[in-house]
């Protein structure tokens, strides 16, 4: 890998991906503070091994030991002077995240939500303009985490590969080249898209992670999860229930003139793994290998996925006309399922304010970041 100039990165979010991306930043010469909240045992468990050691080692697909990442509980050492302000956090926290932000941005500054869901993008801006902050601020969104990756106990972190297909989206829309021009040297897989819509209906992990985790609930609530969820939880037949929510997916793409890849397209291209169907491709795909099912139903894959992934899609598919019966019943089963009401706490439109039923119009306003109620 080149060099490159020198640039201060605030990584917020120490999990999986958190670590991931800051050990690869700083492998790459670049000052990287990393941030995660102090709350109960997280410092403890994310945080406290990196400051211990003054260093976050990188396994697999990435190799090397990054030292001098700085880890901070304070969300103001993070932001304040970063050129670039990556979220690794799950999306149902981006809207507080945003919040609790907007006093320490300056203009110029650059947010990067990785993954942002649907319309994460737009509610992080929305929150910021609601929450006072008013600077020219670029925040982009990609459709997921650039790896596959997972901690081991003290400061490693596996990566098990390392994506090949990253598409990426910004408001305002023309900021994207830059985003691009300054991540790809790390990942060449970034591509730029023209606008948040077609990154926000790229989520893979709304098609995947709600039906993977509700249609295995026996199995998860008898043996605490821990099985295999992409192979073992993929069963031909949840496989098929993913394809008709997937179909769906891309027939609201198509009301917007968006041709989206399929489920089992983008994980070929993400992974360079072969296959015909979606049953097929998870199977062929060893980076999934590190994916195991969660423990019980309130686990992010139900709670994040179908907040700021299936909701959102089906208030968009309501919104213009397209019929989405089987992501309709999905969240209608996590509703039955876990006593929560996801209608009343998602990422409805109405609620975002994209209450525009021509998709030109909606287009237009997801690419300058028009904020209603706000002089953005």
């Amino acid at each position: 890998m080149g060099r490159q100039t020198v640039a201060r990165f605030a990584v917020i979010g120490a999990g999986n991906g958190g670590r991931a991306l800051a050990g690869h930043l700083r492998l790459a010469g670049h000052d990287v503070v990393l941030y995660n909240r102090d709350v109960g045992d997280e410092y403890e468990q994310l945080l406290k091994p990196i400051a211990e050691t003054g260093a976050i080692q990188l396994v697999g697909a990435i190799e090397g030991v990054a030292r001098g990442v700085e880890v901070t509980t304070s969300l103001e050492t993070a932001v304040k002077g970063a050129n670039t302000v990556i979220v690794v956090v799950p999306a149902i926290a981006h809207q507080p995240l945003a919040a609790a932000m907007a006093r320490y941005l300056a203009p110029g500054q650059t947010i990067l939500l990785t993954p942002g869901r649907t319309f994460g993008a737009y509610e992080f801006l929305s929150v910021l303009r609601a929450s006072g902050c008013a600077h020219r601020i670029t925040v982009a969104e990609t459709y997921s985490l650039p790896y596959a990756a997972r901690l081991r106990p003290g400061n490693q972190v596996v990566v098990a590969q390392q994506k090949d297909w990253i598409p990426v989206a910004t408001i305002p829309a023309a900021d994207v080249h830059g985003v691009v021009e300054t991540l790809r040297p790390l990942f060449p897989g970034l591509l730029p898209q023209e606008h948040v819509l077609y990154t926000s209906l790229l989520n893979l992990g709304a098609m995947f992670h709600p039906a993977g985790t509700l249609l295995n609930a026996s199995r998860i609530e008898l043996q605490g999860g821990g099985f295999p969820f992409y192979t073992e939880g993929m069963t031909p037949s949840v496989c098929q229930v993913i394809e008709r929510m997937d179909a769906e997916r891309r027939a609201i793409g198509a009301r917007f003139g968006l041709d989206l890849p399929t489920a089992a397209e983008m994980t070929s291209k993400a992974y360079g793994v072969p296959g015909d169907s979606l049953y097929t491709v998870l199977r062929a795909n060893t980076a999934y290998d590190v994916g195991r099912a969660p423990e019980s139903l309130t686990h992010r894959y139900v709670y994040e996925d179908t907040n700021t992934g299936l909701v959102p899609m089906v208030s968009l598919a309501d919104l213009v006309g397209v019929p989405a019966p089987t992501m309709r019943a999905m969240v209608e089963l996590a509703c039955a399922m876990t006593g929560t009401d996801f209608w009343q706490t998602g990422r409805d439109v109405r609620r975002l304010g994209l209450t525009y039923p021509d998709p030109a119009e909606l287009i237009a306003v997801l690419r300058d970041g028009h904020v209603p109620g706000s002089a953005s």
